[in-house]
Formats: C-alpha cells, sequence, structure tokens
C-alpha cells in the first residue's frame, strides 16, 4: 500500500534540486533561462541528441520488463511513452508520471525505496551538470572573475 504521497515526493525533489543549484555552479541560472554558455549549451544539445536512442532502448526494455508483471503498470507506461515521444500536450504530464510511479511502488517497491530513488537520481543529474560545466566555462569564468 501506497503510503508515500505526491506532496512527499514534489517535497524530496524540490529539496534536492534545490541542494543541487547550491552545490553546481550555473546549474540554477541554466535552468531558469537567465544564464546562457554557448559551449556548454550546444555540449548539452549534443548530449542529449545522444542519449534519445539509448533511453527509447531502455524505455522499450522497461516496457517489457514491467508490463509483463504488471499490466496496468506497462500500459500506463506505454501511454506516457507514446504522449512523451509525440510531445503530445493534452495531459498533465506530471500526473501521468505520479500515477506510474504509485502503481510501480505499489507493485515492486516500499516508501522507502520510493522516497530513496528520488536523491539518488538527482545525485546523478548533479553529477552531469557539475562536469558540463567544468568542461566548458569553469576555466573561461575563472579568466573573467580575475580580470575583474
Amino acid at each position: 500500500m501506497l503510503m508515500v504521497t505526491r506532496q512527499q515526493l514534489e517535497t524530496v525533489a524540490t529539496d534536492g534540486m534545490e541542494q543541487m543549484f547550491a552545490r553546481v555552479p550555473r546549474a540554477r541560472e541554466f535552468h531558469a533561462g537567465t544564464w546562457m554558455d554557448e559551449r556548454y549549451y550546444v555540449r548539452f544539445l549534443v548530449e542529449i541528441a545522444k542519449r534519445i536512442p539509448l533511453m527509447n532502448v531502455s524505455d522499450a526494455y522497461a516496457l517489457y520488463r514491467h508490463g509483463t508483471r504488471d499490466p496496468v503498470l506497462g500500459a500506463k507506461f506505454a501511454h506516457y511513452l507514446a504522449e512523451e515521444w509525440g510531445h503530445d500536450d493534452s495531459h498533465d504530464h506530471n500526473d501521468l508520471m505520479f500515477q506510474i510511479v504509485c502503481r510501480a511502488h505499489a507493485t515492486f517497491g516500499s516508501d522507502e525505496i520510493c522516497l530513496g530513488y528520488v536523491p539518488q537520481f538527482i545525485l546523478l543529474i548533479e553529477e552531469y551538470f557539475r562536469e558540463l560545466y567544468h568542461a566548458t566555462c569553469a576555466s573561461s569564468e575563472r579568466r573573467c572573475h580575475m580580470a575583474r
């Protein structure tokens, strides 16, 4: 039985993102659209484009694995993927994702696992954005600050 609420999950996610923004240079500004660096943005777009085929394979495998164990979960996930791939704005993306999380939680997890995965995923995102910043911007921003 799911005891974790959507509000709890959103709070854990928001808190984790705030911590990430505090630790990763320019991450908050980039996500808010108030900062842009050409090298940073180009690499970000190229890496997203390179990840799409891998994500499609991962999604297909997840659909197969979980859909065979829980057809309702599989159907919800297939619907989510179809809308995600088609960028269909006719649904509330967050509501559909929360329904999938609830169903997966009920089938496979516990409250501790459910709440524990969110910070782990955010740490992976943090690692990516930290590496992206340091690979593309860190030295040029240091030179700018030193010149002042």
